[in-house]
C-alpha cells in the first residue's frame, strides 16, 4: 500500500545539471521541450525501496503511456520512454543506482577543493551523504565510496544513525 500524491503543474525547468540516461527518441525530446504541462508523482517508499520506485514508475507509465520522458527531481536524471515502458513491463525493479546519484561540485571559494554529495537518499528516509572540503584529485575516490554506501543502504534497507561507523563492503 502507497501515499500517492499527483499534481497536473507547468513543467519546470529543466537545467544543465540534468543528465540524460538513455538515449531519447527525437520526437520525445521535441515533445518534451515544448511541454508546458506534466505530472509530478510524490510516493512515500515503504520498507521495499526498490519495489516501491518500481511502483511508481508503472503508475506513471499507466498514467503517462505515452510519455515524452520521465524527469527525475530527486536524482537530475532524466529517462527516455521505452526505458520506462520496459521497465514496468519488467518483474525486476531497477536498480538501487537509479534510487540515487553521485554528484561533484567544484567548491568555488577554494580551489582544488570541491564537494561530493548524494541526492535521493531522502525518498528512502535516509540522509544523504556528503564529502566536504574533497581534494579534487581524489573525488572519483570520495564518490565510489559513496555509491557503495548509497547502494549497500537501499538495498539492505537501513542506514546508520549519524556518527556510527558502518562496513560498506
Amino acid at each position: 500500500e502507497f501515499l500517492v500524491d499527483l499534481k497536473i503543474e507547468p513543467v519546470s525547468a529543466i537545467t544543465p545539471d540534468f543528465i540524460f540516461c538513455h538515449p531519447i527518441p527525437n520526437e520525445a525530446l521535441k515533445k518534451l521541450k515544448q511541454a508546458q504541462i506534466g505530472i509530478t508523482t510524490s510516493l512515500t517508499f515503504n520498507d521495499d525501496n526498490l519495489a516501491s520506485h518500481h511502483f511508481q514508475l508503472k503508475l506513471l507509465n499507466c498514467i503517462l503511456p505515452d510519455a515524452a520522458a520521465i524527469v527525475d527531481f530527486n536524482v537530475r536524471r532524466i529517462f527516455s520512454p521505452v526505458w520506462l515502458r520496459e521497465t514496468a513491463r519488467s518483474s525486476a525493479a531497477p536498480g538501487p543506482s537509479y534510487i540515487y546519484s553521485v554528484n561533484v561540485a567544484p567548491d568555488r571559494e577554494n580551489e582544488g577543493k570541491a564537494w561530493v554529495f548524494t541526492q535521493g537518499l531522502n525518498r528512502c528516509g535516509f540522509v544523504e551523504l556528503e564529502v566536504i572540503n574533497a581534494d579534487e584529485k581524489n573525488t572519483d575516490f570520495y564518490a565510489t565510496v559513496l555509491s557503495i554506501a548509497c547502494g549497500k543502504a537501499v538495498t539492505e534497507r537501513k542506514f546508520p544513525d549519524e556518527m556510527e561507523k558502518f562496513d560498506i563492503a
